[in-house]
């Protein structure tokens, strides 16, 4: 997944500060960063409807 989907609201993450991008392009030092703890498949019927949290394949 590239981010979370615009309007999600998040509780119960971590959050961070990058210190090392090591070969990771899309981040850089001082990068304020934070973590999504699901990963949607994007392909079925929940994911289509933008209800992330209720993908079965996560």
């Amino acid at each position: 997944m590239s981010g979370a989907p615009v309007g999600l609201v998040m509780g119960h993450e971590f959050a961070g500060t990058v210190i090392d991008a090591d070969d990771r392009k899309d981040l850089k030092i001082g990068d304020k960063i934070t973590g999504l703890p699901i990963s949607p498949c994007m392909e079925c019927d929940a994911c289509k409807s933008d209800n992330y949290q209720y993908c079965l394949k996560t």
